[in-house]
């Protein structure tokens, strides 16, 4: 056996049987619902930065903000997931990201047996967001698969059925969904127990985010994940197993380094998220600059940032923002707060405060600078001058 592979199996097993502690302890206290998890986590700190190994810093959360469980309405199983939270508070603390906590990403237990019965991939970052992908080696042999966008599923063999979550939930929409379409693929039924999970994007027009599928529904490809080894297989494997079951495989992008990889997702590359690469040590999401333009229009503007600063809760807010474009929201306040400052005139109120809601108004252009907007200018700065 490879050294580093066995050293490696050794490593992630010893942070599986933490996660395993967690999941025995419940089964003893007999928490076996959601609402009875939310109250145990509660009066369950300590244990929680034990098993996690989580150090908890000034200003960062509790642990136990961080944590959810799901369980199945039918089966002894659950799912153990990092939080929204998590995803949206940790960017300002790379070290609360604990390889444990990096691998409740949609991980299944039995939970009578406390067996790992489904394993996802291990959190990992978008480019240049977290320290370890702030400086990527570009002299080493990687692979670069398409970013698919849709849902992330997990699928797995269990008592015979064959078994697909979403990260977090059992029975989401997205869940019954893919459960159904389950039925398209025969091949399925070949899944073995206790063997690998099934990493798939559920391609549905439900389930679109901005790349058009053309109304597709359809499982591709993702990535497989040996339950017992923890081998983490690449792409000619997935080959494989999409034969062997009968599910598309997420196509090879080429390029003859990373950095050609992150100057063509700078470019106007159309219609596509982004690419997955993976290096020796780790793996990196890398998006397209249309795509991340795609997310900022729908889900933020100059008109929800002056909202919700007059409101008082702009931090909270945009702490629910995708990670792809909290930065982007950062440099939107400081362009506020650059406009607001730049009036000329002290004495005068109301002449300061045109000035400073012409400014603010100068921040959109085109069909963005509504009559709404101007009226939000200036409900804006008469709040500040209140």
């Amino acid at each position: 056996m490879d050294l580093e592979f066995y050293f490696n199996r050794v490593k992630v097993q010893s942070q599986i049987d933490r996660l395993k502690r967690l999941v025995l302890c419940l089964r003893n206290e007999n928490v076996h619902n959601h609402q009875g998890f939310k109250a145990w986590v509660k009066r369950s700190e300590l244990f929680m930065n034990n098993v996690f190994e989580y150090e908890k810093l000034p200003g960062m959360p509790s642990i136990t903000t961080l944590v959810d469980c799901d369980f199945h309405p039918t089966l002894p199983l659950v799912i153990i997931n990092y939080t929204s939270a998590a995803h949206n508070t940790l960017h300002a603390f790379p070290l609360g990201w604990t390889h444990v906590l990096r691998w409740c990403r949609g991980i299944v237990f039995d939970w009578e047996t406390v067996d790992l019965v489904a394993i996802p991939f291990k959190k990992f970052f978008n480019y240049g967001k977290h320290p370890e992908t702030a400086h990527l080696p570009d002299d080493c042999t990687f692979e670069a698969t398409v970013k698919q966008d849709g849902h992330l599923g997990i699928m797995f063999a269990y008592r015979g059925q064959v078994i697909i979550t979403t990260r977090g939930r059992f029975s989401s929409k997205t869940t019954k969904l893919a459960q159904e379409m389950v039925n398209d693929y025969p091949k399925l039924i070949a899944l073995p127990p206790e063997g690998s999970t099934l990493l798939v994007e559920i391609i549905h027009p439900d389930t679109r985010v901005f790349t058009n599928y053309d109304g597709q529904k359809k499982f591709i490809l993702i990535g497989a994940i040996n339950n017992t080894t923890f081998e983490d297989y690449w792409h000619a494997s997935l080959e494989v197993f999409g034969q062997e079951y009968g599910i598309e495989v997420t196509p090879i992008m080429t390029g003859k380094s990373i950095q050609d990889l992150i100057d063509l997702m700078a470019s106007d590359v159309e219609n596509m998220e982004g690419v997955v690469v993976r290096y020796p040590g780790g793996r990196v999401k890398l998006k397209t600059r249309n795509h991340i333009g795609k997310m900022v229009a729908a889900k933020l503007s100059y008109t929800y940032l002056l909202n919700r600063m007059k409101d008082g809760n702009v931090q909270r807010m945009i702490d629910t923002l995708p990670e792809e474009i909290y930065d982007e929201a950062l440099r939107m306040l400081g362009r506020i707060a650059i406009a607001l400052s730049q009036s000329t005139v002290r004495q005068d109120k109301k002449r300061r405060m045109k000035e400073q809601w012409t400014a603010l108004y100068s921040l959109e252009q085109g069909e963005n600078a509504t009559a709404y907007f101007k009226s939000v200018c200036r409900d804006y700065v008469k709040s500040l001058h209140e």
